[in-house]
């Protein structure tokens, strides 16, 4: 019998208005070349093209469609069966960007792969006369559950259009089947895996993000003893005597980490990191009691608690503007009074900043899924910024937006490397003031992960 030419077979369609350049980055893609004649495809055409992952051999067949009215009989029965679905647009053709919305209908109608992964592709980004912006064209997708990039078959934008394509979009659309092939050694909180932003520094050298769980509070202390009453006679909640406890505890083992070299407790605890906290309560008083109030630490509205699926009090503030740092401190006042001193008071009044909550920064009806994302999404912006020269940043906040931030907005690179942390962080929560060290790529998803601090998982 003759030996197979690879180990698995994947389908990958490419669909979108006539003209939009679907063929072009087909052609990029498999042969590294552009055609200024390139006809329009009749009907489907077809390329394949091997790739070596993980030393296993992959045959990718790629479908490309028609985007002619008469062919769309034709190419219907093509969409069955595809792992990965790339919907492109000209971005010098508004129309083009505003007809993805029927081409993605099409895929709801004709898909028979509910897991297929769809990625929103912005073609032509080398021409002056753009007329869809790259906003819109990131907010669509995210409103629709589709990765996103803007690219030029013509100029290779973003240097190498077939390593994006070949190792952001095909692998996140075999993620799963990739996963089993590839058994990672056992998690070591020490090391990352070669992790690599796409366009820009390795992963090693960006910027972390130390996302922190505040302490023990007494909604969690009433959930454990399943006291309803304590949980919903009020909102706001603040931490108990083990929460501060806990937030001590976190603030030593980091000092003392430091001084013993750890390199991960300089960044954490670096007077260059940005410090950023929920405005809920319990995450500002974790924030005074774990990091000092050396640092500035700035209020973010859009880093509070999830109110979805539902909203319960936990996610509900009860104070605005420097009234937030007066409510922790007398929350934190009842534990130990030296909080309730001026001292302490004009030091937090000073150092945090909660510009951005001047108003009602919460809401008591829950969010939709794609206002919590969209949420996050401006969350995840803050706490990169573009070009910032700070070495990290810290954000003290809750356990169920740490583990939607994994499961929406984890990387197709870190859902190869890290399978298994990553379906531990979607599935558990970090321990009271836990902390995990993420790094994010240049769009700003999570490429890699690790808890830190003897962090437990819940």
């Amino acid at each position: 019998m003759a030996e197979s030419t690879h180990d698995h077979l994947f389908k990958l369609l490419i669909i979108g208005d006539s003209g939009v350049g679907k063929s072009s980055i087909l052609l990029r893609f498999c042969d590294d070349e552009f055609n200024e004649k390139q006809a329009s495809t009749i009907g489907v055409d077809f390329k394949t093209k091997f790739l070596q992952v993980r030393g296993k051999k992959l045959k990718l067949a790629l479908w490309d469609t028609a985007g002619q009215e008469r062919f769309r009989t034709l190419t219907s029965s093509y969409y069955r069966g595809a792992q990965g679905i790339i919907l492109c647009y000209d971005c010098t053709q508004r129309s083009s960007f505003e007809h993805v919305k029927f081409w993605q209908d099409e895929v709801r109608k004709y898909s028979t792969n509910q897991d297929a992964i769809l990625m929103l592709v912005s073609n032509k980004v080398d021409l002056a006369d753009q007329q869809v912006t790259r906003t819109e064209g990131e907010e669509f997708a995210f409103a629709n559950s589709m990765m996103f990039i803007e690219t030029s078959a013509k100029t290779r934008h973003k240097k190498n259009i077939r390593f994006m394509l070949a190792r952001r979009t095909l692998v996140s659309a075999m993620a799963t089947v990739l996963a089993f092939l590839t058994k990672p050694p056992a998690i070591c909180p020490r090391v990352f895996p070669a992790v690599r932003r796409f366009g820009g520094k390795s992963a090693e050298t960006a910027p972390a993000v130390f996302l922190v769980r505040h302490g023990e509070s007494t909604w969690n202390l009433a959930a454990k003893r399943l006291d309803l009453w304590t949980m919903f006679r009020q909102v706001d909640h603040a931490l108990t005597t083990e929460g501060v406890e806990q937030a001590s505890r976190l603030r030593s083992s980091t000092l003392t980490a430091r001084r013993n070299g750890d390199l991960d407790a300089e960044q954490f605890l670096s007077p260059q990191s940005l410090v950023f906290a929920s405005p809920l309560s319990r995450a500002v008083a974790t924030s005074i009691v774990a990091l000092g109030l050396e640092r500035k630490i700035t209020l973010l509205p859009d880093a509070r608690e999830l109110a979805y699926p539902w909203c319960g009090p936990d996610s509900i503030g009860a104070a605005t503007g420097s009234d937030i740092a007066e409510r922790a401190l007398q929350d934190l006042s009842k534990v130990d009074s030296a909080y309730c001193q001026p001292p302490m008071a004009e030091a937090a009044a000073k150092m945090i900043d909660a510009s951005a909550a001047t108003g009602i920064w919460w809401s008591r009806f829950r969010e939709s899924k794609g206002q919590m994302q969209q949420r996050l999404q401006n969350l995840l912006s803050r706490l990169r910024p573009a070009d910032s020269p700070s070495p990290a940043s810290v954000l003290v906040c809750h356990s169920l937006l740490i583990q939607r931030l994994f499961k929406d907005f984890a990387s197709p690179r870190m859902e190869v490397d890290m399978p298994e942390l990553l379906s531990q962080l979607r599935a558990r929560k970090l321990q009271n003031c836990g902390v995990v060290k993420v790094l994010l790529d240049d769009n700003r998803l999570i490429s890699g992960a690790q808890l830190m601090f003897g962090t437990k998982l819940v």
